[in-house]
């Protein structure tokens, strides 16, 4: 709760260590599910802090974990996160493609809330495709 506290008060290294120690503790006590979702707000937190690459490669590793357990809200949050991510570095074809498989999982979840989310992340994409207007 305490990463929670200081991710939501914009306190991004101190959210960072607090979910890194949480996810430790969750996988020295055998508990992998718990500590893959404090990766859900690691990979918040690394991205504030321009840290994409770590964001992406702690984003990958929740998502196994969600993925092996079945949980497919999980890891359509971590699709969630990947698109906003992606997004944001005007990567098109890397948030569509995210956007797209997190709108798949939590329609297999049956959340809608999310998969409204996901959808409103697809539709604020650009076109990707390009057109030549001097095509006959």
């Amino acid at each position: 709760m305490r990463g929670i506290a200081h991710l939501a008060q914009g306190q991004m290294e101190a959210a960072l260590e607090a979910l890194e120690r949480a996810g430790e503790g969750f996988g020295a006590i055998g508990r992998p599910l718990e500590a893959a979702q404090t990766r859900i707000s690691r990979l918040m937190a690394l991205a504030m802090l321009g840290r994409y690459d770590d964001a992406i490669a702690c984003g990958a590793e929740a998502r196994a974990v969600f993925d092996d357990s079945g949980d497919s809200r999980a890891a359509g949050k971590i699709e969630l996160n990947l698109g906003n991510l992606a997004a944001r570095r005007d990567h098109h074809d890397d948030a569509l493609t995210h956007y797209g498989e997190a709108l798949s999982r939590f329609a297999a979840a049956g959340d809608i809330e999310l998969e409204v989310m996901a959808s409103k992340g697809l539709a604020a994409m650009p076109e990707t495709g390009e057109v030549d207007a001097y095509d006959d």
